[in-house]
């Protein structure tokens, strides 16, 4: 990461798992970024892979250790970006979604600080710490996408928890909905929950697991040649998510609404703890909850031979 004249860097973020595995919201970042550094004759620094794929801009997730966002800053306070580096983004809500103060206070300010100016390639305004302190209406514009970026985050929460609210009342009715919620040996045809192909290698693990350990049993099943059921080899891992997951007699679980409100409110807490002293016990990171529906999907084996096989494994 060495200065570099005209040098500039792209960054891009999607959240959603669907335009992860997809590539298109990334892709559609990057391509925007190079036609405006080709017209404006900039570089692009390639060195830097600056891509948040599947990590949230409302939950921060993007600025945590390890993710690009925080390497960006990281490097920039370090002075390996040189002077004055510019980071294009598509839009406000690329680098954050966050409440308007943790906004400020989190990305945008040290940015500023840093010597970053930021593009926006929706409308090519320029944001740095020299127009933040000398244009009376950069800041309130910048404040203003900010919060506009926030509140679309906000609509888009009440429309998901809606939207969940919805498919969990459909899933106790008994309907068949939601099958990216399945486990990857059952799939929805024709309105009827039904095994995949993936099926017969998990009922041979099911086999197995009677006579032998997760070890032992994974080690064979690699060696039949079975695939896992996101593709890959078989590891004690896979095999205990499999085991831990009731659709295997059945049933099908589902995780109970606010789980992110209470883990906010969680962090919170602790921070006022540290601040007080850290006095007293911390408060406990809430688990998420789950609810359970019987009889939903076709079961590999009966609950009573499952609590049998879980009780043979654990002696």
């Amino acid at each position: 990461m060495l200065p570099q004249e005209n040098l500039c860097i792209s960054y891009s973020r999607v959240s959603s798992g669907k335009k992860r595995r997809e590539g298109f919201g990334i892709e559609r970042q990057l391509k925007r970024a190079q036609e405006y550094a080709a017209q404006n004759n900039l570089t692009l620094d390639d060195r830097l892979s600056l891509q948040d794929a599947g990590k949230s801009g409302s939950k921060g997730e993007h600025i945590a250790k390890g993710a690009a966002l925080y390497r960006v800053l990281e490097a920039a306070k370090q002075g390996l970006l040189g002077p004055s580096p510019t980071l294009l983004i598509e839009d406000i809500s690329r680098l954050s979604r966050l409440e308007m103060m943790d906004g400020l206070e989190k990305i945008f300010l040290p940015m500023f600080r840093a010597g970053i100016q930021i593009v926006l390639l929706e409308d090519g305004s320029k944001y740095d710490a020299n127009a933040i302190n000398k244009d009376q209406t950069a800041m309130l514009t910048l404040v203003l996408k900010i919060q506009a970026a926030e509140n679309y985050a906000g609509k888009l929460r009440e429309y998901g928890l809606a939207h969940r609210a919805k498919n969990r009342k459909q899933i106790l009715e008994g309907q068949p909905v939601c099958p990216g919620w399945a486990p990857s040996w059952i799939e929805l045809h024709n309105g009827e929950w039904r095994f995949s192909d993936k099926a017969q290698a998990v009922q041979r693990l099911i086999e197995l697991l009677w006579e032998v350990g997760t070890q032992t049993a994974s080690a064979t099943l690699n060696r039949e040649g079975h695939r896992a059921p996101q593709g890959g080899t078989w590891t004690q891992g896979a095999v205990r998510r499999i085991l831990e997951n009731p659709v295997i007699y059945g049933s099908r679980r589902f995780a109970k609404p606010y789980h992110t409100a209470k883990v906010k409110a969680w962090i919170e807490a602790r921070a006022k703890w540290e601040s007080d002293g850290s006095k007293g016990d911390p408060p406990k990171k809430p688990k998420r909850q789950y609810e359970v529906t019987a009889d939903v999907f076709p079961a590999l084996m009966s609950r009573a031979d499952y609590d049998r096989l879980m009780a043979t494994i654990k002696k």
